[in-house]
């Protein structure tokens, strides 16, 4: 026997690759409703198709692999047919249920010039789904696309399975315009997919954080394929220096750690397991429907663990119990949180075609992870606008554990900017920044106090989530988080521009005098924001009373930005690279620039460059 039925890391086979060999599966993916029949295809290439194999499918759930002939729920509604030395496999499943979704591989085992050796099909993902309707066929969901991979995967001495080289995942976030499901708990696929990034991951699955973090600058962004996948790293769920393997442990014991959190504060407040309805808002009583459905499938899952599977998952809940055992809950601040949330839940982003019809059901995923989150982090707690922050990973993620965790890690850095003092503590840099730039227009909004500048809140709070179209905002909320702008632009810019400085005096024998301080505590999105100010100055300069400037600031993004779309920009040797088509392409182009302009001090207000005073001559030629 060369495989283990329940070997847990079928992802990793040992040996390099030779790319002759390969599996070809067919339909990658496909989608059916309940009593309906599937037949799945495989076709061997290479050496394979002159050997004798064994043929073998199947079964991905939660992570596991399983062999199909070997699984009950698949008794007496499944066969197979293998021809011509078994190089031609199919298999059929009929009678299909809900909890039939899932992943399916063939996989042959055979000898190749006397050496054993197994390969697998490319996958197929197969969706059971009430109904078709709203579900476009060959479109990506937020699970897993699997492309067609090449390889061949050794077996060791004993039969287990090493590392798995043949098959290749990206984790993406599929088209915007298709309406999903709603998002499991967890993806273990995440684990092992590859970042396609040249140069960023390597074959052990570890990420060169600093590479990934320029090439999101430079490159305004990542492709909406591999976003999922790159924010797990970003945002710090998955560690860059963890391999593959690392990754499918650590998922397990955070997924099982955040079910432990969340059926804590179920047990203690019962009530407030379930979303509140009044009985008006049908689109929230499908909501709870669709989510009780994921909840169904999840559970009838749970019931075809293998005996291993089950003691695995038992010892990390044992270990999740014995960690927040102590932790203790203030009942009423907590009831306080869920209350605000349940009014937040239902007003996000329903609009969105990831909580369109059975993504409704995503409104309650979002709302389990924030009462979770307000639960085991009392010191923040739950306030306005946390909702679409988590949102916005949600529907990148497509994972409640995933998403949960990579908000944790991103709230870890921001959380302040939630309480008082944080938004105190963003508008004295943002004002003092403006008073840097344009000290008449500083002047002209900061009398007194600063209230005239609090309508920037929000942008910085949401990293301008509702003031740019939706695609745009995520892009440019992966180019804030990278943080790359702020190492570059200002202490490596400034670092050269003191060589060069010391380079001039020592050749005069005059003592190098020290440049300007430079204030590290202005980042890249404060000067995003104040670029936003500096466009729009005239009009700003023109507001007469507080009416007339929340007029405008509430109106003008939507109207001017909203619609407006930047192609692609870099920042390669501090030469500026834009396509610009817009308005907003200005504000992102001056706000790169304007760093670097900071950082040389320029008196006064400070001039537009001469590559932002090209690219509007380019555009106004447009």
């Amino acid at each position: 026997m060369f495989l283990h039925q329940q070997d847990e890391y079928l992802f990793f086979v040992t040996g390099k690759a030779r790319m002759q060999n390969w599996v070809k599966q067919w339909p990658g993916e496909v989608y059916r409703t309940p009593g309906e029949n599937i037949t799945i295809h495989c076709h061997t290439h290479g050496d394979i198709q002159e050997a004798i194999c064994l043929v073998h499918w199947y079964n991905n759930r939660d992570g596991k692999y399983d062999r199909i002939d070997k699984l009950p729920q698949f008794s007496g509604r499944h066969s197979e047919h293998k021809k011509a030395k078994h190089s031609r496999s199919s298999f059929t499943l009929t009678s299909l249920e809900l909890n039939d979704t899932g992943l399916f591989y063939c996989n042959y085992i055979c000898r190749i010039n006397g050496t054993p050796e197994q390969y697998y099909g490319t996958g197929t993902r197969l969706f059971v789904h009430f109904s078709t309707e709203n579900v476009t066929h060959g479109s990506p969901l937020c699970t897993s696309n699997i492309t067609e991979g090449k390889g061949k995967n050794h077996l060791d001495s004993n039969g287990h399975v090493g590392k798995f080289k043949g098959m290749k995942y990206s984790v993406s976030t599929g088209n915007n315009n298709i309406c999903r499901p709603v998002a499991p708990v967890s993806s273990p696929e995440s684990a092992c997919a590859r970042i396609s990034v040249p140069g960023v991951m390597d074959a052990e699955g570890r990420v060169d954080e600093s590479r990934l973090r320029m090439h999101i600058f430079k490159n305004g962004g990542v492709s909406p394929d591999e976003r999922g996948q790159v924010w797990r790293f970003l945002f710090g769920m998955y560690p860059c220096s963890s391999t593959a393997l690392e990754r499918h442990l650590l998922l397990e014991q955070m997924a099982v750690r955040y079910q432990v959190m969340k059926r804590k504060w179920q047990q203690l407040l019962p009530g407030a397991v379930r979303l509140r309805l009044n009985g008006t808002d049908a689109e929230l009583l499908t909501a709870v429907k669709f989510f009780d459905q994921r909840q169904d499938r999840e559970q009838n899952q749970q019931k075809y663990q293998s005996e291993e599977a089950r003691e695995k998952m038992s010892f990390l809940q044992l270990q999740a119990q014995v960690l927040f055992e102590r932790v203790t809950f203030d009942l009423e601040e907590l009831q306080e949180a869920i209350r605000i949330i349940d009014k937040d839940v239902p007003r996000t982003d329903r609009d969105l075609p990831y909580y369109r019809n059975e993504g409704l059901g995503n409104l309650l995923v979002l709302r389990d992870i924030l009462i979770t989150y307000a639960a085991f982090h009392p010191e923040v707690s739950y306030a306005q606008g946390m909702n679409d922050l988590c949102s916005r990973f949600l529907e990148v993620l497509d994972s409640e554990v995933d998403t949960y965790w990579s908000f944790s890690c991103y709230m870890e850095k921001f959380s302040k900017d939630f309480r008082a003092d944080g938004l105190y503590r963003k508008m004295e840099l943002e004002a003092a920044l403006l008073k840097e730039l344009d000290p008449q227009l500083h002047s002209h909004l900061v009398t007194d106090n600063m209230e005239r500048l609090t309508f920037c809140h929000r942008w910085l709070l949401l990293g301008f989530q509702r003031e740019f179209e939706h695609s745009d905002a995520l892009r440019l909320f992966e180019i804030l988080s990278c943080d790359h702008l702020e190492l570059i632009s200002q202490q490596v810019d400034r670092a050269r521009y003191q060589e060069r400085l010391a380079r001039k005096h020592s050749l005069e024998e005059e003592p190098v005098k020290e440049l300007h301080a430079v204030n590290t505590d202005f980042t890249f999105e404060l000067f995003m924001c104040a670029t936003i100010l500096l466009e729009n100055r005239d009009t700003l300069l023109s507001c007469r009373n507080e009416v007339q400037l929340i007029q405008f600031t509430s109106s003008w993004l939507l109207t001017h930005c909203a619609y407006s779309k930047w192609q692609t920009f870099g920042w390669r040797d501090y030469s500026l690279e834009l396509s610009l088509r817009c308005g907003s392409g200005d504000c992102m182009l001056e706000s790169i620039w304007l760093p670097w302009l900071y950082t040389q001090k320029s008196p006064g207000l400070l001039p537009l460059s001469p590559a932002v005073q090209e690219c509007k001559r380019h555009q106004d030629a447009l």
